[in-house]
């Protein structure tokens, strides 16, 4: 009796198992044709720079041109949640991201016209200019 329930259950499960397999598949969105233009609208991600315990790593993401302009942000991805968050907003891009060498904060290169060099905590705060490209430091 044991084998018999334990034979119904197999071709039950085998059964429900390959209906799955007969259904139809469900429709996807056409996809768009790739073009040199097509990737002007995809986002950039490179500098990749793990932190001294390894637990987090600052990356720069360029966005998507905006009119004439196309900024880039510091990213940080934390391990230990598995989650990535925009770490700088301004209006200038960003780049370059360094450690210091306790992990505590972040050095990155501010703008292109006029670079500067700026620190920020890495649990955020006001970041700090400590120097303008130009000026000798």
């Amino acid at each position: 009796m044991r084998k018999l329930r334990l034979a119904v259950a197999c071709g039950v499960l085998a059964c429900s198992a390959g209906a799955g397999w007969t259904q139809d598949k469900v429709a996807t969105p056409a996809k768009k044709p790739l073009t040199p233009a097509s990737f002007l609208e995809w986002r950039d991600v490179q500098d990749p720079q793990f932190s001294p315990d390894g637990a987090r790593v600052a990356f720069v993401v360029s966005d998507p041109p905006k009119g004439e302009k196309r900024t880039s942000h510091i990213w940080l991805y934390d391990k230990g949640s598995n989650e990535a968050r925009q770490f700088t907003y301004s209006e200038k891009s960003e780049s370059s991201p360094r450690w210091s060498p306790d992990g505590r904060a972040i050095y990155q290169i501010q703008g292109t016209v006029d670079p500067a060099v700026m620190r920020i905590r890495r649990d955020g705060g006001r970041c700090e200019q400590h120097w303008i490209a130009g000026c000798g430091g």
